[in-house]
């Protein structure tokens, strides 16, 4: 969710309206834009900065992917800001979360790509992007899987299955990491899977990544349960 900090909001005011928000799945935009009118060269409409930071993160998915934020890149057909954003205030709306929107010499730059999130290993757009992502695909890696009997062979196929969707993106530099094993893991064990699991007809498998930040592993925990329904949930750090 792309939130726009309201206007005629005072510094002060813009941080406690911050304050209201606590997660990983929003992201704030500050100041409203000023874009040239069709036909009218001189004339400007106000613009949301959401649709702006929209448009940012759709073309960086479509160059880069997923795992490269949305910022530090020109805002394109903004001619201005409605409202000109001090060094001073930038330094104090930044770790708060708030992404500016920056008057330069060559346009109008989106200077960060952060989220509401106060868990710091979600800061980053880029990170809770790439985990919902990652979420989705593992749903369908595995979706075969749902009515297989839980024994070693199912385990490992399925290790072997996440282990060659992350190693493309661990190739297409989607999480850091000299190595592979310093870049990702999967985990499906008897030590996730003892026997009362597998009498259950549950299955449990582990998938950690390393984005570029935070420097840990964020996991992901696929849980089939004994009716068949997957489940793909973040577990936090490991």
């Amino acid at each position: 969710m792309l939130l726009d900090v309201p206007t005629g909001l005072h510094h002060r005011q813009i941080l406690a309206w911050r304050s209201c928000f606590a997660s990983d799945h929003a992201a704030a935009y500050h100041p409203w834009l000023r874009m040239a009118r069709p036909g009218h060269a001189y004339r400007t409409v106000l613009l949301p900065p959401s649709a702006a930071a929209a448009g940012i993160a759709a073309r960086r998915e479509q160059l880069f992917g997923v795992p490269f934020g949305p910022a530090n890149e020109l805002a394109g057909g903004v001619v201005d800001v409605a409202e000109r954003v001090s060094p001073a205030r930038h330094d104090e709306l930044h770790p708060n979360g708030v992404n500016v929107f920056l008057r330069e010499r060559d346009g109008i730059r989106l200077s960060a790509a952060r989220t509401l999130a106060r868990d710091p290993a979600y800061r980053q757009l880029s990170v809770r992007r790439l985990m919902t992502m990652l979420r989705r695909a593992l749903e369908r890696q595995v979706a075969w899987a749902v009515f297989e009997p839980n024994d070693e062979s199912l385990r490992a196929t399925i290790r072997h299955a996440l282990e060659a969707y992350l190693r493309q993106l661990y190739a297409a530099n989607a999480f850091t990491g000299a190595t592979e094993r310093e870049a990702f893991f999967v985990r499906c064990d008897e030590e996730l899977n003892p026997d009362p699991v597998i009498d259950a007809g549950m299955l449990v498998a582990e998938v950690g990544v390393a984005p570029a930040e935070p420097l840990e592993f964020l996991v992901l925990r696929i849980a089939r349960d004994g009716d068949g329904a997957l489940l793909v949930e973040e577990d936090g750090g490991a």
